[in-house]
C-alpha cells in the first residue's frame, strides 16, 4: 500500500523524507509516510535537531506497483513446428499464478482450437505461451480469454496484482498477409477504448 515506517527518530527531532534521492523534501509527521504513486522511488529520510544537526539515510529503492498487468498484444505462430499463441503483458508475471487452458476460447474460420497448455515464455516472463493442439493456418482467428473465478488461476504480476477481467480480440497469425476490409483502431489516449484511425 506504499506505507513506509520510520524508526529510530531521536526525541525532539524533526524528520523529512524524499522520494527523489534528496532533490525535494517533505516534512514528516508521526512515524510513517505513504508513497502516493506507482513507480520506482529513491527514498531518503533525514532527521534534524535544534543544533541544527541533521542525519540523512542512504537512498533505498522502493518500487510501488498497485496496477494489474495489462495485455500489450496477442500474436500467433502457425508454423507447424511451433503452433503457439503468445500473450504479451506490460510486466513480468508470477509463475505460481497462471490461467488454465480452459480459460481460452479460440477459433479460426468457425473451427475451435484447443489450448493444450499455458506456460510462461522461457526467456520473457511477461509473455504467456499457449500451445495449440490442432494445426492452424496463417490468417485471422478469434481469441477470448475469460478470467477464472479462482484467484490462483488469474494472471498475476510479481507484486501480487491480479488481472480479473477477460478480453476478446481478433488476431492474425504470422504469414497471413492482410485482411480485406479490415478497420484499424488506435487507443490514442491509453484509456483502453479505441478511437477511429
Amino acid at each position: 500500500n506504499g506505507e513506509v515506517l520510520v524508526e529510530n527518530i531521536k526525541p525532539g527531532a524533526s524528520w523529512e523524507y524524499s522520494l527523489d534521492n534528496g532533490s525535494t523534501w517533505t516534512n514528516g509527521t508521526g512515524t510513517t509516510f505513504t508513497i502516493p504513486r506507482d513507480g520506482t522511488h529513491q527514498v531518503k529520510v533525514k532527521q534534524s535537531n535544534s543544533n541544527p544537526e541533521s542525519t540523512v539515510t542512504g537512498a533505498v529503492e522502493i518500487i510501488i506497483d498497485t496496477a494489474a498487468p495489462i495485455v500489450q498484444f496477442v500474436s500467433a505462430d502457425s508454423d507447424k513446428a511451433v503452433q503457439t499463441i503468445s500473450v504479451n503483458y506490460s510486466e513480468d508475471l508470477d509463475p505460481a499464478f497462471l490461467p488454465t487452458a480452459g480459460d481460452y476460447d479460440i477459433s479460426q474460420n468457425g473451427n475451435p482450437l484447443t489450448v493444450s497448455s499455458v506456460a510462461l515464455d522461457a526467456e520473457d516472463n511477461s509473455m504467456l505461451v499457449l500451445s495449440i493442439q490442432e494445426a492452424f493456418n496463417p490468417g485471422a482467428m478469434n481469441f477470448t480469454y475469460t478470467a477464472s473465478s479462482d484467484a490462483n488461476e488469474l494472471v498475476t504480476d510479481l507484486a501480487g496484482n491480479q488481472l480479473d477481467q477477460g478480453f476478446t480480440q481478433m488476431i492474425v497469425s504470422a504469414g497471413a498477409g492482410y485482411i480485406r476490409g479490415a478497420q484499424v483502431y488506435i487507443d490514442a489516449n491509453g484509456d483502453g477504448i479505441a478511437q477511429d484511425s
